[in-house]
């Protein structure tokens, strides 16, 4: 359906005046439209001389006066004017005109046809003048930044005419359908086009750069750039999407990056090409993606532009930034060109985003095979960019998430470089890289600050190095403190739990598993799988916090709903991306509630199941670090995945003397009297205990005052939560769970 017709009122001679050079340009451009038009149409309906009437000006009176005068030979025995004052009625009439016109022949509209064409020709010529106008010139900087071909120059300017002018719009829009596609024949004659000629301006840079929208059947121009026209020029140069890509940074050699890898990229990117040259930096938010590219571009020096990313940047306009940098930068030497923030121009996977914006794979392509193109690419993830995409990188680097080895690296090396690292210990830098997993960037920026506060001052420069630390951590964390639940338990130890195996032998093993994967050559490094199982609050959550801490290993803890996705194949996808994640990292990888992956395939209904524990189990097999499941289901394990771990460990309630141990630690201190030997007995034989039932009662009673708190009511709480266990199994003990495989 077309747009609605607007129906005009009866308009009288409109009033020229003086017109400056926007409105000379238009009127200009529309007597060329006009004129091609009636050189192959012939156009004599009310719409048509109404236009006339507009373009012309005082020239219409002259073409009026000579038809009349043609119409009034023709028919002198009939006069349809008697003197000359009636002709000069058709200068304020123009339906008169019309009807004149509509009723006097063929040959007289073939005549008039001729003359308004001549007239026509004339009006072009006495609406020249010096110079451009405004609206010339953004028409110049348009095609400046994109590179318009003539076709697409000549669109833009029909399609700019139409929106900014509504005289133009009701005519050449309205009545001539010129922007629908069953008026393409009008357009084809506007702007002395073909068919194929039309097809490459709706195909080509102005559709990719989304000038124009569609709608019903219609094109439109987009109303991001009907802001651009509107602007004045200076804003217009003043204010692109793309900006000088400049600033200090670390050196290039404090990336944890390959020194032959730097090395390569720097060649490829020196000097421009035939070729294109992309390159793709890519990994988790924080790795020093972008402060790596800024090293790039200093040590090049080469001039090198960002393209612009905000909150009202969308793909489309970003796409936009980037043809124009890459043509208004690009010649002679040439210039590089940075795309930070990338994930929505290259993750192509899909064919709409979250936003609704199209994902164009044949844009993107197209542009990165453009010749002597030179850009660096950064995304945080390259999940959904499609292998036509990636394999058009000519070089690509992977930032993976910094483990607590390599961050202690770059804290050792940012601190060197500010000639500060006498100032701490091993022991502080090893506190700060746990504390704090940040890059190389923010490191660098808290150094830098405290020393501008407080250079002379060396508690003080640690003191506002931690400030800063801390705000910037709890500035990624949307201004909360970040939470570290999965910190060991202050009192935490060993003793007291009942634990079925011989945990030292276990540990020393680790111990020596560790030394292999810190090794340089890890051919034969496979893996450590343990699996913890027992009643819930047993411990095994806090025994491998415990056994990430003795390595000094990060500890990464996945549960089922971390991993879990309704989407089919999506759950396999984070399994295998949680095991990359703690094998690049160095982790220590628990996962938690791991029966979710591990049940049994023989109860498997599913077919998603089986394959959730299939590719489970692979990717133990091929992981290289340390696993620990844990579960409170054992029975319901598969048989064939209890077989797959090194080392099967069992948890059970506290034994009497596990009572005491960990009555001790965790409840002695909240009452001010010692316990005494009749309340030692009581605790001891309290039966279904686990640790984290002295932490609830540690808990509960942790905000009374001690000197409101007895033992007594500390045992009778511990009691109580025994009851509660024996409640809900039906009144069966929990008890320790033997294992049957």
């Amino acid at each position: 359906m077309f747009k609605k017709r607007r129906r005009h009122v009866h308009h009288t001679q409109p009033v020229h005046g003086n017109l400056d050079k926007n409105e000379r340009f238009i009127k200009r451009q529309c007597c060329i439209y006009l004129e091609r038009l009636l050189a192959v149409f012939p156009l004599t309906d009310r719409d048509t001389l109404e236009m006339l009437t507009y373009v012309l000006g005082p020239k219409i009176s002259e073409l009026k006066k000579t038809i009349s005068k043609k119409v009034y030979s023709k028919q002198r025995h009939t006069p349809v004017f008697d003197t000359d004052d009636e002709l000069d009625i058709l200068d304020d009439d123009s339906d008169d005109f019309y009807q004149m016109i509509k009723h006097a022949g063929k040959k007289i509209q073939k005549e008039f046809i001729t003359l308004s064409r001549t007239v026509l020709a004339k009006r072009v010529k006495t609406l020249s003048y010096a110079g451009k106008s405004e609206m010339e010139k953004k028409l110049d900087t348009l095609d400046k930044m994109f590179a318009l071909s003539n076709e697409e120059k000549a669109f833009t300017t029909l399609l700019y005419i139409n929106t900014v002018w509504p005289r133009a719009d009701e005519y050449f829009v309205d009545h001539l359908h010129c922007q629908d596609i069953f008026g393409r024949r009008y357009l084809k004659v506007m702007l002395q086009i073909t068919d194929s000629g039309i097809n490459r301006i709706l195909s080509g840079t102005l559709a990719r750069i989304e000038f124009f929208e569609f709608s019903n059947h219609s094109f439109n121009l987009s109303d991001d750039y009907l802001g651009f026209f509107q602007k004045p020029l200076k804003d217009v140069l003043k204010k692109k999407d793309f900006v000088r890509f400049s600033g200090k940074t670390i050196p290039l050699k404090n990336h944890l990056i390959d020194p032959g890898v730097t090395k390569h990229i720097l060649s490829l990117l020196r000097t421009k090409r035939e070729s294109s040259n992309h390159i793709l930096l890519y990994g988790p938010p924080g790795t020093g993606k972008t402060s790596y590219a800024l090293g790039l571009v200093n040590k090049l020096k080469i001039p090198a532009y960002a393209i612009m990313d905000d909150s009202c940047n969308q793909t489309r306009t970003r796409r936009a930034a980037i043809i124009a940098c890459r043509n208004m930068t690009n010649d002679g030497e040439g210039s590089l060109i940075i795309v930070d923030e990338a994930d929505s121009l290259l993750n192509t996977e899909e064919s709409w985003s979250s936003g609704g914006e199209i994902k164009d794979k044949g844009w993107l392509n197209q542009l990165l095979e453009e010749p002597g193109a030179r850009m660096i690419w950064i995304t945080n993830s390259i999940e959904d960019m499609e292998d036509s995409v990636l394999r058009r990188f000519a070089f690509s680097v992977h930032f993976p998430a910094f483990n607590r080895r390599q961050r202690f690296s770059l804290w050792e090396s940012v601190l060197c470089r500010h000639h500060v690292r006498k100032l701490f210990k091993d022991d502080e830098i090893n506190k700060l890289t746990a504390r704090y997993p940040v890059s190389a960037a923010i490191i660098n920026m808290a150094v830098t600050k405290a020393l501008e506060s407080a250079a002379a001052d060396h508690i003080a420069f640690k003191e506002i190095m931690i400030m800063n630390l801390d705000a910037h951590w709890k500035l990624l964390n949307g201004g909360a403190k970040p939470k570290t639940g999965d910190r060991i338990e202050e009192h935490y130890s060993i003793e007291g739990l009942n634990i079925e195996g011989n945990l030292p032998v276990i540990l020393a093993q680790l111990d020596s598993f560790d030394r292999c994967l810190r090794a340089p050559d890890k051919s034969g490094v496979r893996n450590f799988n343990l699996l913890f199982y027992g009643p819930p609050g047993a411990g095994k959550s806090e025994l491998a916090r415990y056994v990430a801490k003795r390595l000094d290993r990060e500890l990464m803890v996945k549960r089922a709903s971390d991993i879990v996705s309704p989407y089919v194949g999506e759950t396999e996808q984070n399994i295998s991306r949680v095991f990359s994640e703690a094998e690049s990292m160095e982790a220590v990888l628990v996962i938690d509630e791991a029966d979710s992956f591990l049940f049994s395939r023989d109860r498997a209904v599913r077919s998603w199941e089986i394959s959730h524990t299939n590719e489970f189990l692979t990717q133990m097999e091929r992981f290289r670090g340390i696993l620990i499941c844990t579960t409170n289901r054992f029975a319901d394990l598969d048989m064939a995945s209890v077989r797959r771990f090194n080392q099967k460990i069992g948890f059970g309630c506290l034994k009497p003397d596990g009572n005491m141990i960990f009555y001790q630690k965790l409840l002695c201190e909240l009452c001010k009297t010692p316990v005494n030997r009749n309340q030692e007995e009581l605790i001891g034989r309290i039966h279904d205990l686990t640790p984290g039932d002295f932490r609830i009662v540690r808990d509960r009673f942790a905000i009374s005052d001690e000197k409101c708190v007895t033992h007594e009511q500390m045992i009778q709480a511990l009691e109580a939560e025994a009851r509660v266990k024996k409640t809900q199994q039906g009144n069966r003990p929990i008890g320790f769970m033997r294992r049957t495989a």
